[in-house]
């Protein structure tokens, strides 16, 4: 999808990754009952992953 492209094409160079995780993930782990939530991350990360592989 063009989605995924515009994901792969923001969150694929170094850092990425760390900084949806540190800026959006573990930020939403801190409100009420999203505890180990770690769904953005994932997918981001699929994505990537994803988009790496068929470039």
């Amino acid at each position: 999808a063009e989605s995924d492209y515009t994901i792969a094409t923001l969150f694929s160079g170094e850092g990425g990754l760390d900084w949806i995780d540190k800026n959006v993930t573990r930020r939403v782990q801190t409100l009420p009952g999203f505890d180990g939530l770690t769904k953005v991350s994932d997918k981001i990360g699929e994505i990537v992953l994803r988009q790496n592989s068929t470039a």
